[in-house]
């Protein structure tokens, strides 16, 4: 491996990891000759029980049991929060998320200084690229570090809806297929793929959206399946036959009804932690032989990826939180999971669990201990007769977990709309604040009414949306999103007075949450209130100064008011706080086109335009 002896020994302790034993890898950096390239393929929110190598008799899959046959298959394999990013990072890592620190989409980037897939592989001379699918992976998360090619193009939309923010299976092929054709073909590859298919909001493409006997989410596994294959044989074709090593694992499952959760996210149950874990060396290959094709049984968690890569590759290891499973060794001693969302966007308690090759055990308010041999389903809970097994797994979970550092006050509004529009509600940038007597369990019907208003809002139907958001409110009237999410509902069906009650209790309890104090600014501002709209404003600003919606509201009822200088000064700091966005750029255009301007006004245009439209600009 290249060596930088004095930077890689500081990763190494910011890490919390120690480089192993070296041995030596069987082919020089950067020849393939012999030597197997490497495809990783993460599956969004896909149950391990729609797969058929694990069983299913529906033939969803038939070109990711072809990739999984006659290598190692993890039957049992969980992941360590119910959530994209998070579980990412722990792949690509070998970490945990108390270890690693993404405990949540987009407001906990992964930080460029752990070790990782893509930096060991890149250091061992391959080529690296990387192809995701949706938001919560994209380069300003963290997720690039590593990869000499990153496509994150999201732009393409099935519906074409700005915050469907997704590209389907045959885009990510396409990109993916066209990266391998342009090196050199004695050039080693790892290629990672992310496909998003089965993830809300489910659009199955024609003609699978009419497949008999299947619902839209297998309908969208069926389609990103075939996607798949059509990349297996690109791949195969252009390296004349020659085989990866692939890795595929699903992030996560996905709720369909089971403990009344309607998605995933929230609950750390058996329908949306568990997943696909395999692994398949090309045969004939030295690789083959370090793999020890099996059906593992055992418990192994999604930290165990990398350490498995590393050992048949016979590259350094690093000592995470992982073990090896190629060589038929024993598996750890259970798997770690958490899911701090429910704390960190409505302030309730958080969840955590420990899995053992038999039992399953949740903390929270409600403590939880499942025997999955006898009850596979997890419906009866028998922690009252086992508090020997209990004490033990609250030890191994207190050994890990930790709180959470207050979440990222810095993510970008447009970011906060096109998670919301995936299912995922948005993190105001509060201090980190929770009740742990608030159960997620009892609470998690008041989350299906939230998600079936915020839907309704966005499909233009507010006013049938406000029976759900006011349901979602009166279940706990101190969840500062479902209080915003009902003044939004509100202010869309016309009813500002209520609107604005609702943003005042918002930012009552969030005093950070802009958006609120940018929504009453903007109807106080429409109702002739213009002093009252810069009081908020003002207002909004004192507690979060680096807020772009508050700087851009600003900046718009300043130039309307003739303020032009103060306007001015508003758009520039506001693309100095989002230095990616184009809105504040096309502003001062437009300023400097009222001015008469005009050459300083094409060069704001062209920057607003580059980067609204990044892909016309290279």
């Amino acid at each position: 491996m290249k060596r930088r002896p004095g930077l890689w020994l500081l990763v190494l302790a910011l890490a919390g990891c120690d480089a192993g034993p070296r041995t030596p890898a069987h082919n020089p950096p950067g020849e393939r000759s012999g030597a197997p390239d490497v495809w990783l393929i993460t599956l969004d929110t896909f149950r391990a029980d729609r797969a058929g190598a694990y069983g299913n008799p529906q033939g969803l899959t038939p070109s990711l049991d072809r990739l999984m046959r006659g290598g190692l298959i993890a039957a049992n394999a969980y992941a360590p929060v119910p959530l994209t990013a998070p579980s990412h990072a722990t792949i690509l890592t070998g970490l945990i998320p108390p270890h690693h620190g993404v405990r949540d989409n987009g407001s906990y980037p992964l930080a460029p200084d752990h070790p990782r897939l893509s930096t060991l592989l890149a250091e061992e001379g391959f080529s690296t690229g990387a192809f995701v699918a949706a938001l919560p992976l994209v380069s300003r998360f963290g997720f690039a570090v590593g990869f000499d090619e990153f496509d994150e193009s999201l732009r393409s939309s099935a519906n074409g809806s700005e915050f469907y923010a997704e590209r389907p299976a045959r885009e990510v092929v396409a990109a993916a297929s066209a990266w391998i054709r342009s090196l050199s073909s004695e050039k080693r590859w790892f290629l990672w793929t992310h496909f998003f298919d089965p993830h809300y909001p489910l659009l199955p493409p024609p003609p699978l959206d009419t497949l008999p006997d299947a619902g839209d989410y297998e309908r969208e596994i069926r389609a990103m399946d075939s996607a798949i294959g059509s990349l297996t044989r690109d791949l195969e074709d252009a390296r004349d036959g020659h085989r990866p090593l692939v890795a595929i694992v699903s992030d996560h499952g996905e709720s369909l009804g089971e403990f009344g959760e309607s998605s995933h996210g929230y609950l750390v149950q058996e329908p949306t932690m568990r997943g696909v874990l395999a692994i398949h060396a090309p045969a004939g290959t030295v690789e083959a032989g370090r793999l020890q094709p099996d059906v593992r049984r055992h418990v192994v968690s999604y930290a165990d990826v990398l350490p498995t890569l590393l050992d048949v590759l016979a590259f350094d290891a690093l000592r995470g939180d992982g073990v090896s499973l190629a060589r038929g060794e024993p598996s750890s001693a259970g798997a770690y999971g958490e899911s701090w969302y429910p704390a960190l966007h409505h302030g309730w308690s958080p969840l955590t669990c420990w899995r053992d090759d038999r039992w399953t055990y949740v903390e929270g308010p409600s403590p939880r201990l499942y025997d999955r041999v006898a009850d596979p389903r997890e419906q009866r809970n028998v922690i009252a007769d086992h508090a020997d097994l209990v004490a033990r797994f609250a030890a191994e979970i207190a050994a890990r977990d930790r709180e959470p550092a207050p979440p990222d006050a810095s993510l970008d509004p447009a970011d906060v709309e096109k998670l919301a529009a995936l299912g995922y509600t948005s993190v105001t940038g509060d201090e980190l604040s929770y009740d742990r007597a608030k159960d997620p369990y009892e609470r998690i019907h008041s989350v299906n009414d939230l998600f079936r208003g915020m839907n309704l809002v966005r499909e233009g139907h507010a006013l049938e949306a406000l029976k759900f958001l006011r349901r979602a409110y009166n279940a706990d009237s101190s969840d500062a999103m479902s209080t915003f999410q009902l003044a939004n509902g509100l202010r869309l069906a016309g009813q500002e007075t209520a609107a604005l009650r609702y943003y005042r209790r918002a930012v009552d309890i969030t005093p950070r949450a802009a958006e609120a104090f940018a929504h009453m600014a903007l109807i106080e501002a429409s109702r002739g209130r213009r002093d009252e709209a810069f009081r908020l404003l003002e207002e909004g600003l004192a507690h979060n100064p680096d807020a772009f919606p508050l700087r851009v509201t600003t900046g718009d009822l300043r130039a309307e008011a003739g303020d032009v200088d103060v306007a001015r000064r508003c758009y520039e700091r506001a693309a100095e706080i989002e230095k990616l966005r184009p809105e504040p750029w096309r502003q001062l255009a437009a300023l400097a086109r009222a001015r008469g301007e005009v050459a300083e006004a094409t060069r704001l245009g062209e920057k607003a335009r580059a980067l609204e439209f990044p892909e016309d600009a290279r």
